[in-house]
Formats: structure tokens, sequence, C-alpha cells
């Protein structure tokens, strides 16, 4: 034994007193519980239990503990009415607080990720920044603000899945060790590790919608503005869960990165934009696209976004969607002024009917169950699999 004491807030006590004996000073930001075990590992320090027999603290406590061996209060007998001294609901509390804890001493992890958020949220709402004011808008700047919507869950979603995985894999690997102490269930840890995450899944997506949104100008109102920020998240959420699943799955790293590219493709091919829903619709390859997440943030954040949007979209006579709004009596071939339609038109016509508004809480339910789904397997891992 080399300390036997109290703690002090944030461990201030136990931190004084080992630098007290000469252990090299904690540095800002560091886990005290990683700190003492290097202290307790440097050979440069005289031997620890030794000190502490020679301590006040030590001569105090032997003396408190013969005194109440010798006189025992039967009204400070530990006796528990169940297997646990505290309810389910106290002891979740506590496991989702010590990985709150594990999060916010993980700064490089989490402030990165706000960073990078703000940084993307900026970078993109500059590129449309001189169109925000603009209201009509040609064949290829609307197709790239749908472009843009698309990459923006592509590239936050992959930030997401890579730098949640170094960060799962410590959690998982001091989980094993606490379960088999019986200190934790899977369960218990599936919970807190949806909690402790959740956080900062808003607070970054949150960060991005509010820049992205005000910058580019792809839309006004509450509304847009929440439900962009609602399949936003969601897929912020589904990314970063997957990347915790996949590290529950399997145990090299490698293996669990090429599992998170496989979702990642799906989601890049299968979500409406690379390969338009009326060319899988119908096909075998209507299977992937109705599996992938993304299809549904996808679809959730261009209707949220464009489908009521009073801009207009100048069609380029002799295109694709010229002969649509044509064929559809939207526009006359005859006219001499530009055709303009609507942007809901010009969605209806992109993505063949299949993206509607009327799919929005169809949409947010499929998400949920994907997220619940994820959160499943990640105990069904926890709780029958173990790497060494």
């Amino acid at each position: 034994v080399t300390y036997h004491g109290p703690l002090g807030d944030d461990s201030i006590d136990l931190i004084d007193y080992f630098e007290c004996e000469g252990a090299v000073p904690i540095e800002l930001g560091d886990n005290p519980a990683n700190w003492i075990l290097r202290v307790m590992q440097d050979e440069d320090l005289d031997d620890l239990a030794q000190v502490y027999k020679e301590s006040e603290q030590y001569k105090a406590l032997r003396k408190e503990l013969k005194r109440l061996a010798q006189h025992p209060d039967p009204r400070e007998r530990v006796h528990y009415d169940g297997e646990f001294a505290t309810n389910y609901i106290y002891r979740q509390h506590q496991v989702n607080k010590r990985l709150r804890t594990i999060y916010w001493r993980s700064p490089t992890y989490n402030l990165g990720r706000l960073i990078v958020s703000l940084a993307l949220a900026c970078f993109l709402g500059i590129v449309f920044a001189r169109e925000r004011t603009e209201k009509i808008y040609s064949e290829s700047d609307i197709r790239a603000r749908i472009s843009v919507i698309f990459f923006s869950n592509i590239i936050i979603g992959i930030l997401a899945m890579v730098s949640v995985q170094p960060v799962m894999t410590r959690i998982r690997n001091i989980f094993y060790r606490h379960r088999d102490a019986g200190m934790y269930g899977s369960f218990s840890l599936g919970v807190a590790l949806g909690f402790a995450e959740s956080f900062f899944i808003c607070a970054s997506s949150g960060l991005f919608c509010i820049v992205f949104i005000s910058s580019s100008g792809l839309g006004y109102g509450i509304y847009r503005y929440f439900g962009y920020w609602g399949f936003f998240t969601f897929n912020s959420a589904l990314f970063s869960y997957f990347g915790q699943l996949f590290i529950s799955m399997v145990k090299s790293p490698k293996t669990a990165m090429i599992l998170s590219g496989v979702y990642i493709g799906f989601n890049n091919l299968f979500s409406g934009l690379v390969i338009p829903p009326s060319r899988m619709i119908g096909t075998l390859y209507a299977v992937t696209y109705y599996v992938t997440p993304g299809h549904y943030v996808f679809e959730g954040e261009v209707t949220t976004i464009m489908w009521n949007d009073a801009r207009y979209v100048q069609a380029t006579t002799g295109s694709d969607y010229y002969d649509w709004l044509v064929d559809t009596g939207l526009c006359d071939p005859d006219q001499t002024d530009p055709c303009l339609s609507s942007q809901k038109d010009y969605v209806q016509w992109f993505f063949g009917g299949e993206f509607t508004p009327d799919n929005i809480y169809r949409n947010l339910w499929i998400l949920a169950i994907f997220l619940a789904l994820s959160r499943f397997a990640t105990w069904l891992s926890l709780q029958y699999i173990k790497f060494g």
C-alpha cells in the first residue's frame, strides 16, 4: 500500500501527497489515474510503500483501525437489503458520469471534432456566400448545393467514425478488466457510451449547421434550421455509433476500419446522389438503396431545405431538366422568357419523385430504428465477445 486516505476534489489530496514525496508534477489535462500509474513505475522515487508506512497518515490509520476493532459500533455495520447498495438508476447515472469524465479528459478528441466541424462549415459556406442573396439559380448552382449537402454528410460522418474508434478501443479494453472484476455490465456501458457521445454529437452538429446554413444561405427559418440539424445530427450519430460497434465486434482496429469503409461506401453510393433513385428502384440496387441510412438522412435534409424555398431555378434550354418541365407543362417551349421553376420541381425531377416531404416522419422513424439497432448490436458485442 502506497497511500490510503482522502482523494479530495479532482484527486487534489492524492496528487499533493505524491508530489510532496518527489513525484513529477501532474500536467494540465492529465488523467490522475494515468498519472499515478506512472508515479508507481518511477524508479527514481524511494520505496513508496515504506515511505507511506513512515507517514503520519499511516499512523493515524492504524490508530483508527485499532479503535474500531476494540470498540465496534453496531450502528456502523454495513448491510444491504439486496445485491447492490443502490438502485439501478443511480448506478447507471454513475457509469454515465464516469464515461462523460473520460470524454472530457480527451480534449484533443472532442475539441478537435468541434474545430473541424466549424472549419468545414466555414469553408463550405464561403463557397456559396456570394450567391446567398440570389433569387434565381442556374441548374449547375442548384446541383452544386445539393452535392454540398450530401458530401458534408459524408465528410463529417467519416471524421466522426474515424475519430471515435481510438477512444472506443481504449474504453473497450478497460471495460474487459472491469467486467472480469464484476464492476461493470455491458448494458450499462452501452447506455453510458451513447449518452457520453450524444452531447458532443449534438454540439458539433449544431455548430456546423448554424455556421453553414447562415453563411451559405441554403435556407431561412426555424423549421429549415431545426429540420436540417435533426437529420444532420442523426447522420453524425449513426457514423459515430457504428464506429463504436465495429470496434466492439472485431479485435483489430484495422479490421474495424475495413468495416467502416464498407459502411461509408454504402452511404456514398446508394444515398441518392451518385446513383439517382430512379436508376435503383425496380432493380437489385433497390435493396441497397432502402437499407442505406444515408438515403433517409439525405432525403430529409434536401426536402427540408429546398421544398418550399421561394427562390427559382432557371432551366437551361435543351437540358434534360428543361425537357422534363416542357413535358409536364411547367414551361412553354415557345416562350421567349427564361424557363423558371421552383426548387421543389428540380428536386422532384432530379430524384425521380422519390424525395418528398411526405416521407420526413417516416425517415425519422427509420433512422431511429437504425440508431437503436447499432446500440443493441454494440451491447451484444460487449456482452458476448472478448478479445485478449
